[in-house]
């Protein structure tokens, strides 16, 4: 009966615990990402618990995307510039 019962202690446990762990990690990046809602002015915070992470998700997407297509361009544009100066490289790359 005993060995019943700790196979059964040990079986919940490892499903409890990292369950648990998970989220109590959920919890503080959850937290952790609603700080970006000090960018918004007090007047116009939502009070919606996890907002921040989806404004978090936009700012990230927004970034990569300003950077993928403009800032991104101008350096393959400098890039190949600063490759058809060089004499050998010039042969080699056009």
């Amino acid at each position: 009966m005993t060995h019943l019962l700790r196979r059964w202690l040990i079986a919940g446990m490892l499903i409890w615990l990292p369950l648990g762990a998970t989220l109590l990690v959920i919890r503080f990046v959850v937290g952790l990402l609603d700080t970006s809602l000090l960018l918004i002015p007090a007047a116009y915070r939502p009070d919606i618990p996890g907002i921040g992470v989806l404004l978090s998700i936009v700012l990230v997407l927004g970034t990569g995307a300003v950077a993928a297509n403009y800032l991104g361009s101008r350096l393959v544009v400098w890039t190949e510039a600063l490759l058809s100066r060089i004499p050998l490289v010039r042969t080699v790359y056009g």
